[in-house]
């Protein structure tokens, strides 16, 4: 629909229908051009991304600095508990589609920080690409 629109607009363009000045107004008033609030929502959700990576990845670089300092039960609290948090955050703000989301995506980084501390911990020996199937086998239902 957006492409048809803007087709039209460039044949009115080029027709001489519409000015050269006018064609900004053109498409904001089909709704072509975002506007302010379209951009912050845009902004929004980026740092909202970012900030859920960010968690996750400071999460494991955290016990992976703490390694030695830390005893392997605390580990696995630390990582369990923060999955169980984010569980119940997605529950909390189920009604908002984007923040829930982003609520699973933190929960699934987590169990792959999980399943990738206790392949270390207990040197399982399994392949790398085990460990990528187990995660993606876990995480499935938080997909679907």
């Amino acid at each position: 629909m957006n492409s048809q629109k803007r087709r039209a607009v460039a044949t009115f363009f080029a027709a001489g229908t519409i000015d050269k000045q006018q064609i900004p107004m053109a498409l904001r008033r089909l709704g072509l051009m975002p506007d302010k609030r379209v951009w912050l929502r845009l902004f929004d959700q980026i740092l909202l991304a970012s900030g859920i990576v960010a968690m996750a990845l400071s999460m494991i670089f955290f016990i992976a600095y703490n390694w030695s300092d830390m005893g392997r039960f605390s580990k696995f609290l630390l990582l369990e508990a923060s999955i169980i948090l984010s569980v119940m955050l997605y529950c909390y703000f189920v009604a908002r589609k984007l923040v829930s989301r982003m609520a699973l995506l933190l929960a699934s980084l987590l169990v792959g920080a999980l399943m990738a501390f206790y392949g270390q911990t207990y040197q399982t020996g399994a392949d790398s690409w085990q460990l990528f199937f187990y995660w993606a086998l876990a995480i499935t239902p938080w997909v679907v």
